[in-house]
């Protein structure tokens, strides 16, 4: 067996981008090697721009894995391919469990997809509300509002949602 560990960490502050443990048979040598080579640039296209930088922050993780699929999610959500975009909500969450904003968009797939509140929904919504990581006042104040909604506390949730409008 053959087993090998990369890490790409950024250089400007020690971020730690991607790492990976292949532990295969050395017949696979050629598979780890393109694998590792695929897995590489796919991190760099995101840890290089800025601009990608900057909107992983914004939506409040530090994984280039977690947000990749966040952005899968988010374009399926769009599409309302709802079983899909639970899925890669699910897998961003997998790799970054403090994603606020996945959790709140999970959860409404899931009341979507189930036409009402369940507890999968409840207990995303209520990860996103206690997410150690930081999110802008606007996605905040979205989630407070879905759990109003998720409470059946209707007006109180439209009042915010009308508030959110607004301020736009």
């Amino acid at each position: 067996r053959i087993r090998v560990t990369a890490q790409l960490i950024r250089a400007a502050d020690g971020f730690h981008v991607w790492s990976q443990t292949y532990d295969r048979d050395p017949a696979d040598m050629i598979e780890i090697q393109e694998d590792l080579a695929r897995n590489i640039a796919l991190a760099m296209q995101t840890t290089m721009d800025p601009e990608a930088l900057a909107d992983m922050a914004t939506v409040g993780t530090r994984s280039v894995e977690a947000y990749r699929n966040y952005l899968q999610a988010s374009d399926r959500l769009n599409h309302w391919n709802l079983v899909d975009a639970e899925r890669e909500f699910r897998a961003a969450l997998a790799h970054d469990s403090t994603f606020g904003l996945a959790y709140y968009k999970l959860a409404l797939t899931r009341g979507w997809l189930v036409g009402a509140q369940d507890s999968i929904s409840m207990d995303a919504i209520t990860r996103a509300e206690l997410s150690a990581t930081p999110l802008p006042w606007r996605e905040r104040m979205m989630i407070r509002a879905y759990r109003l909604f998720l409470e059946n506390r209707l007006f109180e949730s439209r009042a915010l949602y009308e508030h959110l409008i607004a301020k736009d």
